[in-house]
C-alpha cells in the first residue's frame, strides 16, 4: 500500500450513496475515485494505483461479486470492502470467501467504514484475522 495517502475507489451505481461516501473519505484525507459501473471502475484502476475498493454487490453490467473475482485476478494487491442494501447472507459469505476484507449492509455508519479502512491499512504488511 502507498506510504502516502491511501487511494480508494468507490464503485456504486447509486450516485447519492457514492457521493456521500466520497465526500466523507475526501474529508478524512484519502485520495478518492468513484465509478458508477464496473467498466468505469476498471478504467479508473488501469490509470490510478488503487489501494482499497469499496464495491456494491448489485451493479449494472456485472455483479459486484463478479467484479471482486476479476479484481482478485487482475489487481490482487487491491483490498476490497463489499457493501449491499439487500441483506443477502449468502452473497456476504461468498464475498468473504473470495477474499473481500469486509462486508457492510446498507445503510451503515461512515465511521465504521473508516475503522475498517484503517484495519485494512494496518493489515497490508501482516496477516490479520
Amino acid at each position: 500500500m502507498n506510504p502516502q495517502k491511501t487511494n480508494i475507489l468507490i464503485l456504486d451505481d447509486e450516485p447519492d450513496i457514492r457521493g456521500e461516501i466520497f465526500e466523507f473519505l475526501v474529508s478524512s484525507d484519502f485520495n478518492v475515485h468513484e465509478a458508477g459501473t464496473p467498466s468505469e471502475a476498471f478504467r479508473v484502476m488501469s490509470v490510478h494505483p488503487i489501494d482499497i475498493a469499496i464495491i456494491d454487490v448489485h451493479l449494472p453490467e456485472m455483479s459486484g461479486l463478479e467484479v471482486l473475482k476479476e479484481m482478485q485476478s487482475s489487481y490482487p494487491e487491491i483490498q476490497v470492502i463489499m457493501m449491499s442494501g439487500h441483506g443477502d447472507m449468502e452473497s456476504m459469505a461468498y464475498a468473504l470467501q473470495l477474499g473481500a476484507f469486509d462486508y457492510f449492509q446498507k445503510p451503515f455508519r461512515l465511521f465504521k467504514l473508516l475503522e475498517t479502512i484503517e484495519k485494512v491499512r494496518q493489515c497490508v504488511t501482516k496477516v490479520c484475522y
